[in-house]
């Protein structure tokens, strides 16, 4: 609930005045990190698969590498720009991969302010804000100076120009702690799962999931990062900060956040959910993703007896969709009229629900574009999650009603004009035997030169990456997320790396990246691993010095100049 001291405060604000806005659609967010307990391998060893997904980018934002230092540190793995050690992999004793856990960790703050005086109110009385300039160079034009306003809660990010004694800051998690490069020193160093643990638990930033596996056998995940203890409230809303009620009381303690170590089952799978799908329960609020992706990769791990690479990677490659399986389910039992409608359940209720390159994928996918378009007026905030629930029947009549029009739509009635809508086009684009449609010739990533615009377009064209055709969508394990606006299935959402890890013979480790290790545009490393990503395909990254020493294509040295 909003708090009661300023649910009347914002009341009184101009309706014109903005308090935030959204300009580009939400999506669900993704990563995928499981691990299975020696009880389910064939070598008796637990076996580590993840996934971080990101914004395509080129260049790629993982760099391979295998670290080794005259004081121990022996890993290899993934690692960010400017970071140092490994971010994602493994020593040879213990194998980790992260997801993005999403907790709340900000909330926004109503003060009190005077302008005039430079202060803000508190429990205690008007105290000054924080007050600093920045000057903005310009070219060709005079410096641009702005003054930045901060108070207890961190800095002021609107001023609310409706009602000019009050302004809203912005409180972050992570701003409240001291950062540095502890955890990635240190947890490439853990030998057991304890210890890796123990150095994550000194991350700062944004909180993660990490997902492990040890030589020992054990398996787990934990939260690390910063998470606020609140006072009160959840951070749902805005609260007053001129009460000290809704304060924060620090950060919750890595102890403190939730774990889980060798479940029962042998199977340990995170995927951004809010964990309710291994039965956890939190005690804060979060921008969790669905937990299609976590349940799916519990259900095919669960499957699993003598799990080898082959099979995690299998996994990594599934792209059944638990999303399209429950829509179709619910479209199937409504009594249609429209015999092109009728038509459309007749190929999806037969469709295997795999998002796969070819095949009626092609008219699902079409069949949600057209079901947002006609989601009424609503549909510019219409999401893939809320679409999901439109469906169900567990949104207000008032979403599917086009109040441009004199008549009344109903959810039974849009659903019926999107999938005849969609039957017509993609028949008329791809003819009329379903095995033929291609979901991929539209669902495809390319990645274009940074300077692109600059460019005329025949240069441009050559200087682009791609297109790829790929399958899968945002709700597969295997990801390629696209957006529901507009008429193009365009691919911005990936794998960006995919490992896999077995601690019975960490010579058989694999990785692949979505391009390559150069981000130089001629490099012969620039793209040659995109073909094998796309198809779902890996590489060896040997461990030991013997196979790395077999495995070596070309030495690089550097020598100081004296």
């Amino acid at each position: 609930r909003i708090a009661p001291e300023i649910a009347e405060l914002l009341g009184g604000l101009r309706r014109s005045t903005p308090i935030g806005s959204v300009t580009a659609e939400a999506a669900p967010a993704g990563s995928n990190a499981w691990a299975l307990a020696g009880t389910r391998t064939v070598s008796g060893k637990p076996l580590l698969a993840g996934d971080p997904h990101l914004q395509a980018e080129r260049p790629g934002v993982w760099y391979a590498a295998h670290v080794k230092s005259a004081d121990g540190l022996d890993a290899a793995g993934l690692t960010l720009a400017g970071a140092p050690g490994i971010v994602i992999g493994h020593n040879g004793r213990i194998a980790w991969s992260l997801t993005m856990h999403q907790a709340d960790d900000s909330d926004f703050f109503v003060e009190r302010v005077d302008w005039a005086a430079g202060t803000y109110l508190t429990r205690d009385g008007w105290v000054p804000m924080e007050l600093t300039q920045e000057t903005i160079k310009v070219k060709d034009a005079a410096d641009v100076v702005l003054e930045l306003a901060r108070t207890v809660h961190g800095p002021i990010v609107s001023r609310l120009d409706g009602n000019p004694g009050i302004a809203l800051a912005r409180a972050f998690a992570p701003a409240y702690l001291p950062q540095g490069p502890r955890t990635f020193l240190d947890a490439p160093r853990a030998q057991s799962g304890r210890e890796l643990l123990a150095a994550w638990s000194h991350f700062a930033g944004p909180s993660v999931n990490v997902c492990w596996a040890d030589v020992t056998g054990g398996i787990g995940v934990a939260v690390a990062g910063a998470v606020p203890k609140r006072l009160s409230g959840d951070g749902r809303f805005p609260v007053p900060g001129w009460t000290a009620s809704y304060d924060w009381n620090g950060t919750i303690p890595g102890d403190g956040l939730p774990s889980i170590r060798e479940p029962k089952d042998g199977v340990i799978a995170t995927a951004n959910d809010d964990w309710s799908d291994a039965s956890g329960v939190l005690s804060y609020p979060g921008f969790f993703a669905d937990p299609d992706r976590a349940h799916r990769a519990r259900e095919l791990g669960a499957g699993l007896r003598k799990a080898t690479v082959d099979d995690m990677r299998a996994m990594q490659g599934d792209v059944y969709s638990p999303y399209a399986s429950r829509a179709i389910n619910v479209v199937s039992g409504i009594a249609f009229t429209n015999s092109r409608a009728v038509a459309a359940v007749s190929v999806l209720s037969a469709w295997n629900r795999r998002a796969d390159a070819r095949g009626p994928s092609r008219l699902f996918f079409a069949f949600m574009k057209e079901l947002r378009k006609a989601a009424g007026t609503s549909a510019t905030r219409v999401t893939w999650s809320m679409l999901d629930r439109m469906i169900g029947g567990h949104q207000a009549q008032s979403f599917w009603d086009d109040k441009h029009t004199p008549q009344v739509e109903t959810r039974e009635g849009q659903i019926e004009k999107a999938l005849a809508s969609a039957m017509d086009t993609v028949e008329r684009e791809e003819g009329t035997d379903p095995a033929r449609w291609s979901f991929g010739s539209l669902h495809r990533l390319t990645y274009p030169h940074a300077f692109a615009s600059a460019f005329p377009p025949f240069i441009a064209k050559r200087l682009a990456i791609g297109p790829v055709a790929l399958p899968g969508e945002w709700h597969t394990l295997n990801v390629s997320g696209f957006s529901l606006r507009g008429e193009r299935y365009d691919v911005t959402h990936i794998p960006s790396a995919r490992l896999i890890v077995d601690l019975s013979d960490p010579d058989a480790t694999r990785l692949v990246l979505p391009l390559g290790q150069s981000g130089q545009l001629f490099d012969r490393h620039a793209k040659d691993q995109l073909r094998a990503w796309s198809n779902g395909e890996d590489f060896p990254l040997p461990f030991s010095a013997q196979a790395v020493e077999a495995a070596t294509i070309s030495t690089l040295r550097f020598v100081r100049a004296d």
